[in-house]
């Protein structure tokens, strides 16, 4: 709209559209059986196009209920902004638990010096995330490899291991004192 300013000297304020859209879960990490609820403002008149780790999923409303950990996301078009960041959603690994499982050890469970990533992989990335989904350390990897956690506050993290074939393996351990 317009509005005009009184006076002899002029001013103006723009409301720009932003490029992130928050989106939120009920719960971050899915154990055998669990659900989580992932959502995104609803904006009136968008369409809502929602992806697992890069494809393409079931949901076109700002809401979906999801079974499988991955990486999520949601795009919005007809609205403002247009896009969300990503959002993990976990596999539920219990303190003292590997991910053998994956072909991956992670261990000790919980950590204090070091977190060994026992692995025959080859040219993987590592993402270290804290609780509040923000990104504490990122590295690259081929084969095993040893994290030097000493410098971190105890409490929750959360491993994102991704090979180059690009499946996402994500585990929680806990740094102690």
């Amino acid at each position: 709209g317009v509005f005009n300013l009184p006076g002899g000297n002029a001013g103006f304020i723009e409301k720009l559209c932003g490029t992130s859209l928050a989106l939120n879960a009920d719960d971050s990490t899915l154990c055998t059986g669990d659900q989580a609820q992932l959502t995104t403002p609803s904006i009136t008149g968008a369409t809502y196009t929602w992806t697992r780790n890069g494809t393409v999923i079931t949901g076109s409303s700002n809401t979906i209920t999801v079974s499988t950990p991955g990486v999520y996301e949601v795009y919005v078009s007809g609205g403002c902004p247009n896009a969300s960041g990503p959002l993990y959603v976990y596999d539920c690994l219990g303190v003292g638990e590997t991910m053998k499982a994956d072909g991956i050890e992670v261990y000790p469970n919980p950590a204090q010096d070091q977190l060994t990533i026992k692995t025959t992989l080859n040219n993987y990335a590592i993402t270290i995330l804290n609780t509040l989904g923000q990104v504490t350390e990122r590295m690259a990897g081929s084969g095993s490899a040893v994290l030097d956690v000493s410098e971190y506050t105890p409490g929750v993290y959360y491993i994102h291991i991704q090979p180059s074939d690009g499946q996402v393996l994500s585990r929680k351990f806990v740094v102690g004192q």
